[in-house]
This record gives C-alpha cells, structure tokens and sequence, in this order.
C-alpha cells in the first residue's frame, strides 16, 4: 500500500519528493506548487487539508484544482486506498463548481465499492438538475439490470435526497428495510418530513417484542430507531394506523432511549378523543405489557400519561392491570 502511495505521489505529483511522502506532514507556504499543496491535503488531511483549503480560496486556484483532481480520480479511482480516494472527492466536492458527469459515472460504475461510495458523494455534494437527471438515470440502470445491492449504498441514499429525485423515495425505504442504515432514515426525513412517520413504523415493527423485552435488539439499527423515534417526537405517526400499536412495545422496552422517547411521542397526543383512543390500543395489548407501561409511566408521571392511565382503567378487562392502576397515587 505504502509503495503504491508513493507511486501515485510522484506520477501525479512530481514536486513532492519521496522524504516529504514519509514526513507526518507536508510544509506548504505561499510559494508551494499547487500540486503539492493538493497532494498534502489528500494524503494527510485533517489540519493538512485545512491548511490546503486556505491556500488553495487565498490563492484562488479553484479552477486549476479542480482540474487537477478531476484528472487524478478520473485516471487512478479504481486503484486509490480508501482514504485517498475520499479525501481526493472531498478536495474535488470543496471547489464548488457543477460535477462532472462523466466521472461520476464511472466512478458508480467501477467494480470498486469505495469508488462507488466516493462517485455518489461527489453527486450529493455539488446537487444540480443534471446531476439529478443522471441520478433518475442510472438508478433505472441498476434496477433493470438488476445490480440491487448498489442500490443499498448509503451515499447513494445521501445523493437522492441532495438532489430530490423524488421518483426514487422508494430506493430509500427499501434501503431503510433491508440494511437499517440511518442514512436512509435521514434522506427519507430529508426528502418527506411529514410523511415518512408511517414508513418508519413499517421498520420499527421488524423487531420482534421479545428482542425490545430482552434488549437483544437484532432486527433493528438501535441507531436508527432512535433517530426514527425522535423524528416521530416532531411529527407523530397518525393513531388510526394499524401499525401505531406496535409503539407500546418500544415504550416498555429494556432500552431506555426507545422507552424515553415513546412516551415523549404519546405526550403529543394532548386532545381527550386521541388519549381515550391510545388508551383502548392499550388495554388490546398483552398483560406483561399494560403492567410495564403502567410501572414506567409510575416513574415519570404527567398530565398525558396520568389521562391514559386513567383511560386504561376504564377499559382493560385485565383485574391484575386495574389494581396497579388504582394503587397508583395520582
């Protein structure tokens, strides 16, 4: 890998000699060639790519980076190590300027998996109306061609959300359901803030009630249930979905983040009609679970649980359930 770094230095970047490629880091100054100034930026990043940043917006050499970059991932993407090819789309994604089409496509095209992640962010970070149209376009590709698993890439999700391609809002809660990444969680609110609360209840329900009893979550991103969760603070899934009643499980969940924010979500639920009804969703669940909504809601009482509690009184048929109730101190 070392040697292959080296070789890609010195063919691209002829002004940077082999002792500073093995340096920590790279000294430029305002007299640095532009090249070398690039090359310290992808190779060391962090404070190096800062440094280059300054440089390159003091100097204004924006067209003349951006040149050399599209040249360099262009001809070497299929053989960078991952950090050089991110940090050269990066670079390239920095110069705002419209991406090339070209190089996108053959970067999502590669048979390498980090040249398609880095072609997919160059696309989400420098949106415009072509680069949404060759979006439309090569994820009809992949779909016709049956190339499924690229489309489960997560910077692809980023990509269709910075550009709304909103025909492919399905690519999105596809993605969410068979890899859980938050990505597509995030692209989803992204592209429909309001309407994606019903989706997310379609993932959530994929955890079964024992693993959320059990805090052995597997069916789910914990990650992204509690993104999904805290979305669902903001804009609550309508109740008259049959899925909402699954929420009681998270709401007794081991997990204390899922347990903590399901109650938050049931708190927005301040109207009589809309508590009167989540407490007859309640009293159809199983025993172990009105028992345990009501010992949590006991640890953190208000007004909204104190209102359901009282609704579930009134219409669970469970004996052992109207005790705990009644023994409770309102």
């Amino acid at each position: 890998m070392r040697m292959l770094l080296l070789a890609l230095g010195l063919m691209m970047f002829g002004c940077v000699s082999v002792q500073e490629q093995n340096m920590r880091s790279i000294q430029i100054d305002t007299n640095s060639p532009l090249k070398k100034v690039i090359w310290s930026a992808i190779t060391k990043s962090g404070a190096q790519m800062i440094k280059a940043k300054e440089w390159i917006s003091k100097n204004k050499n924006w067209k003349e980076t951006q040149s050399i970059l599209y040249q360099y991932l262009a001809t070497h993407h299929p053989r960078l190590p991952k950090n050089l090819l991110r940090n050269s789309a990066h670079l390239y994604t920095y110069i705002q300027h419209p991406a090339s089409i070209r190089l996108m496509y053959d970067m999502v095209n590669s048979s390498q998996e980090e040249s398609k992640k880095a072609g997919w962010t160059i696309a989400a970070e420098l949106p415009t109306k072509e680069v949404r149209e060759f979006i439309e376009r090569q994820v009809s590709h992949l779909i016709i061609n049956e190339r499924d698993a690229e489309l489960k890439i997560p910077e692809l999700a980023k990509a269709i959300a910075a550009n709304d391609v909103k025909s492919s809002y399905s690519i999105l809660k596809s993605g969410l359901m068979e890899t859980g990444d938050i990505e597509f969680a995030k692209a989803m609110v992204y592209m429909k803030k309001k309407g994606s609360s019903r989706e997310f209840l379609e993932y959530l329900i994929q955890a079964s009630p024992e693993e959320l009893r059990q805090l052995s979550i597997k069916k789910v991103n914990p990650l992204t249930a509690t993104y999904i969760l805290k979305h669902m603070k903001s804009f609550p899934p309508s109740i008259s979905s049959t899925m909402f009643s699954y929420l009681f499980y998270y709401s007794v969940s081991r997990y204390p983040a899922f347990s903590e924010l399901t109650f938050e979500i049931f708190d927005r639920y301040a109207s009589d009609s809309d508590q009167v009804y989540i407490s007859a969703l309640l009293a159809r669940m199983p025993k172990w679970v009105q028992i345990a909504f009501v010992e949590n809601t006991r640890r953190n009482m208000n007004i909204t649980r104190k209102r359901i509690l009282i609704g579930l009184k009134n219409s669970s048929a469970l004996p052992d359930v109207i005790d705990e109730i009644s023994n409770l101190r309102f």
